[in-house]
């Protein structure tokens, strides 16, 4: 009977301390990434198309280009809105 409640209490501190870092690990998160797909009106992909994007507080740019499927991915964007 003493182990178990021991037991509960080391679990039970574990989680308070497991718990909030994790949301503390969450919000360190500074990056984003745009992903999409390019296509012409007959809704063919597009290869090669270059892709930019701007963020609208600062006004930075990235650049991409499509790969043959027409998708595109742009990485490490600062958060915000583009």
């Amino acid at each position: 009977m003493r182990i178990s409640r021991w037991l509960n209490v080391a679990l039970a501190a574990f989680g308070l301390v497991l718990v909030p870092a994790t949301h503390a690990w969450a919000q360190g998160t500074t990056t984003g990434a745009i992903a999409g797909l390019v296509s012409d009106s007959k809704k063919a992909p597009v290869a090669n198309a270059q892709i930019e994007v701007i963020n609208k507080a600062n006004g930075s740019r990235s650049a991409g280009t499509t790969r043959d499927n027409g998708r595109y991915f742009i990485p490490n964007l600062e958060v915000g809105q583009y």
